[in-house]
């Protein structure tokens, strides 16, 4: 293994930035003509026929867990009562008996109460954790009785900031909303977005209801992770699309077949399934109701996700603000590797590593972000194309701790205007095999650290 570039050998944050438009050291072979750099535009068939969909993230064996940090705001009225009391130890062990029922769930997914796929196929663990990182106690009457998560969310962010920036927040209020338990935000692509969060009108008066809680808990984060509910709702959260040929049809939910539940309603046409019966009481074993025991069904026996949910659930974590809140740096050892042309013209978080093979060209003209303990390896007769940002995302981090490794025969080219920010050990290493290298071509010979 020969390093060509040792100034690419930091130890602190190393950031690769190239000023200069010339491309007269660019590969001829290759056609850069209508490439655009730092293009986030979504047209490419990458990101149409494979990342946007949601059974591209479905949990199997080989995706990381993740889990979710989450901070608890209880709201109490001025005194200091009206909800749950962070003093005493009775309500603190309680909350985390919530939070270990809550991962439970998503550790051992329920079988579903009418299955669609076979059973075999179903996923037992979701890959999914959640963790109560905090818990703080406002005495607040203004925001006693509040259902805004916006507002709550602004109040604490400007009163106490460090509570909120990447901690996911669930707001305990007396609030109320028609006859719904709480209120969730719709994850976004928008991934600087400040704005997830849940409001829960929940207090501490009733044990007996805390299993009941944590199943609503987890039915509001589906909500945040991009689910909808599986029957027809009028209260918001939204509906599942019922339209078998709409890219999020959930047809491991629905079936694949329209008018296959007995319907609400009569289905628009012949492309469109029925929702399912729900409501909180409905018992999903009466063979007169099409009621299920879904994570979103709105019944107080659900529990069960579903593949394509499950995979929607991962989805928000690679593409909206929902990975904010990743504890830590996931990763997996099974490789992603790039067999025909690729271009990342979104933007991406992964949590494996890449091994661009022979053949194929993996073009970055948006923001891909890397584990720290992944690679990008380019083998002979691959091609790298750096237009973009290649980076870490995980939180105190400046920069990407892994390494581009260019195998004899394979090339990288780093464009006019992209960045690759390494941090500590992060380099580029060009491997040496019987006198042939892994190459590496700029469109400058501007190097800055």
């Amino acid at each position: 293994m020969k390093n060509i570039y040792p100034r690419l050998l930091l130890t602190l944050a190393l950031l690769i930035t190239l000023t200069s438009s010339t491309t007269k050291n660019i590969d001829s072979k290759i056609d850069f003509t209508d490439l655009e750099c730092n293009t986030c535009n979504k047209k490419s068939a990458t990101y149409i026929d494979k990342y946007q969909l949601q059974e591209h993230y479905a949990p199997y064996a080989d995706v990381a867990t993740k889990t979710i940090k989450i901070a608890l705001h209880f709201w109490q009225n001025d005194s200091g009562g009206g909800n749950w009391n962070l003093n005493d130890s009775a309500h603190v062990a309680r909350l985390h008996w919530i939070e270990n029922s809550i991962n439970k769930k998503l550790r051992i997914n329920r079988k579903p109460s009418h299955p669609v796929r076979p059973v075999s196929e179903e996923i037992r663990d979701l890959k999914l954790q959640i963790e109560f990182v905090e818990m703080y106690a406002y005495q607040e009457e203004k925001h006693y009785r509040s259902r805004s998560i916006s507002s709550l969310n602004n109040y604490v962010r400007n009163s106490y900031q460090e509570r909120i920036n990447n901690i996911f927040p669930i707001h305990i209020t007396n609030g109320k909303y028609g006859g719904a338990a709480g209120m969730a935000n719709m994850a976004t692509t928008n991934v600087k977005s400040k704005n997830a969060g849940i409001v829960t009108f929940a207090s501490e008066h009733n044990p007996s209801s805390d299993y009941a809680w944590a199943s609503h808990l987890l039915h509001e984060l589906g909500h945040n992770f991009g689910l909808k509910h599986t029957y027809k709702s009028g209260l918001g959260g939204g509906n599942e699309t019922t339209y078998i040929k709409h890219q999020d049809f959930l047809w491991d939910v629905f079936g694949a077949s329209p008018g296959i539940a007995t319907p609400n309603g009569t289905p628009k046409d012949s492309l469109n399934v029925c929702y399912h019966d729900g409501y909180f009481r409905c018992d999903y074993k009466d063979p007169s109701t099409t009621c299920t025991n879904n994570l979103m069904g709105g019944t107080g026996t659900g529990g069960y996700t579903s593949v394509l949910q499950a995979g929607r659930m991962h989805k928000a974590l690679a593409l909206t603000n929902m990975r904010r809140y990743i504890k830590g740096d996931p990763y997996s050892e099974v490789a992603i590797e790039i067999t025909t042309d690729e271009k990342i013209d979104f933007n991406l978080r992964l949590f494996k590593s890449v091994i661009v093979k022979s053949g194929a060209t993996l073009t970055i003209t948006c923001k891909l972000y890397m584990p720290n303990q992944g690679n990008i390896v380019v083998e002979k007769g691959g091609n790298l194309i750096v237009a973009g940002l290649i980076s870490s995302e995980v939180e105190g981090n400046y920069g990407w701790e892994g390494n581009i490794i260019v195998n004899p025969g394979g090339k990288v080219y780093v464009l006019d205007g992209a960045n690759i920010k390494f941090t500590n050990d992060g380099k580029i290493v060009l491997n040496e095999d019987n006198n042939i290298k892994g190459t590496i071509e700029y469109a400058s010979s501007s190097i800055e650290n």
